[in-house]
């Protein structure tokens, strides 16, 4: 039998068991790789780019991102698949209660405590931001809701949409689902890069360039991540995707990781708009399935317990690090009182990070695992 009969029967089959890797519920290693994702996330908002900048190269905004998305892809796609599998169906209103207790209470709680600043310091934030902010539609061009207080919501909006609509496409059919992701995922990288780098035939034909302007408006920023999340997911339930033999490679995840950072940084010298983000998209894919249970040391890395405990919280991290990174620079320009600016510089972040630490644990241990235990009924 061909590979590429082997391959047709693996994607049309029908997913009876769960991958021997995947039979735990909690993945340390992807806890450390949250951990990862959230301190590029602050890094960027603390402003490490300040100093990079000095030797030509930085952190893009998107890079920590981009991680949350491709692992919330995969973890939503498995649990759901690991409940069609064990109970011959899906749940979608369980699924929905889960993700509405999981997401909701923090980010709805900073939306008020922003609320009652706004009408105290007058910050003039308009009251459309905070509706499209509780509504999940902060990700939409809609005049007066990019106020940089709530301006972070965008992703959270991103994700709930995708977690609104993708696991019906799974109820309805893992095997269509699996196409409509591929298809997908091809199209949306195909007329991205058309667009983007104005090949011949759409210089001269309008409606085609705004076709691709549409798909990397409504899927790049986002949900093109997630299906790539998801799409790994499926296929290592179809075992299309083994990378049993790898999981040992003592250097492979870490050599993965680091060609992933760079692929993103477009100061990279093979750097191509869309493409390296794709590429970047589909490692840490590989990256999340040979960390699990595996001895490699990116996995003893991802397993050190001060970075599973960085990613445990990363979720209130996220949600409360924009009000603290707010605190104005302008201090460190007109205020130096005896330091170097980048010695002040480096005092004013140290006390961030202190500050939304101690926000985001408090959030955490007393608001985010109260919901989370009552989450653990609906599973």
């Amino acid at each position: 039998m061909s590979y590429l009969t082997r391959l047709k029967l693996k994607l049309i089959g029908e997913i009876n068991a769960i991958p021997q890797f995947l039979q735990g519920n909690y993945f340390t290693e992807l806890a450390g790789l949250r951990g990862i994702a959230i301190i590029l996330v602050l890094l960027y908002h603390l402003g490490i780019n300040h100093f990079l900048r000095r030797y030509n190269c930085w952190i893009l905004g998107r890079l920590g991102v981009d991680i949350f998305f491709v692992l919330s892809g995969f973890l939503i796609t498995t649990i759901l698949l690991k409940e069609k599998v064990r109970t011959q169906h899906i749940s979608l209103r369980k699924f929905y209660i889960r993700r509405a207790l999981r997401i909701m209470p923090v980010a709805y709680l900073y939306l008020i405590v922003i609320f009652i600043n706004n009408y105290i310091f007058h910050l003039n934030i308009d009251y459309k931001s905070f509706i499209s902010g509780f509504l999940n539609l902060k990700n939409l061009p809609i005049s007066g809701i990019n106020d940089t207080f709530t301006e972070h919501f965008w992703s959270l909006s991103v994700e709930e949409q995708f977690y609104l609509f993708f696991p019906l496409l799974l109820v309805i059919s893992i095997n269509k689902t699996t196409l409509i992701a591929s298809l997908s995922v091809l199209g949306i990288l195909i007329f991205s890069l058309l667009g983007y780098h104005q090949i011949g035939l759409l210089c001269q034909f309008r409606p085609l360039t705004l076709v691709c302007k549409f798909f990397m408006f409504l899927f790049w920023e986002g949900p093109f991540t997630l299906f790539i999340g998801s799409l790994f997911a499926i296929l290592s339930f179809k075992n299309v995707i083994n990378f049993v033999q790898f999981k040992h490679k003592s250097f492979l995840s870490l050599i993965l990781f680091i060609l992933a950072i760079a692929f993103h940084s477009n100061t990279f010298y093979f750097y191509t708009q869309y493409l390296s983000e794709f590429i970047f998209d589909c490692l840490i894919g590989c990256i999340i399935i040979l960390s699990i249970g595996s001895r490699s040391l990116f996995s003893k890395l991802l397993n050190a317990k001060w970075l599973i405990w960085i990613g445990t919280i990363s979720y209130s991290i996220y949600i409360w690090q924009q009000l603290i990174n707010l605190i104005p620079l302008y201090w460190v320009d007109h205020h130096l009182f005896g330091f170097s600016h980048d010695a002040l510089f480096v005092l004013v972040d140290l006390g961030r990070l202190i500050a939304i630490l101690a926000l985001a644990s408090f959030s955490y241990y007393f608001i985010e695992r109260r919901f989370l235990k009552l989450k653990a009924h609906f599973e």
